[in-house]
């Protein structure tokens, strides 16, 4: 399976103008320009209403290359932490119940318990709440 993000990907690897964007209204119409850098980098024109390129233009100036970055940052280091959490859950040997007594229930919920916060102290770089 490929990744979905691959072509956001590829295109972050080009040279792209560094935001953070925003939007220019002027009379000549809707432009999107970078703050670090002069010059528009593009205009946004639709057929339909005004509100549409105003929100249009407005998406397109929040999605500036450092926060896709960013994002894409986080999501794999999401996919990334629930994968390990997933195989210290699988990893985990199977609660032994002679009579399913409290104490064997409170002993494996205490170890799953143990296990995932180690997971989540050994997270490397990320602060945790």
């Amino acid at each position: 399976m490929t990744d979905r993000y691959e072509r956001i990907r590829a295109a972050l690897e080009m040279n792209l103008t560094p935001g953070p964007w925003t939007v220019a209204n002027t009379n000549n119409g809707m432009f999107i320009k970078s703050l670090s850098v002069p010059g528009y980098l593009a205009e946004v024109r639709h057929c339909r209403t005004t509100q549409d390129h105003k929100a249009d233009a407005a998406f397109i100036a929040a999605c500036d290359p450092d926060t896709i970055r960013g994002l894409i940052a986080e999501r794999d280091a999401l996919r990334a932490e629930v994968k390990e959490l997933r195989e210290t859950l699988e990893a985990l040997e199977p609660l032994e119940m002679s009579g399913e007594t409290a104490n064997d229930i409170m002993w494996g919920l205490d170890k799953i318990r143990t296990s995932v916060i180690n997971v989540l102290r050994n997270r490397s770089g990320e602060e945790h709440a």
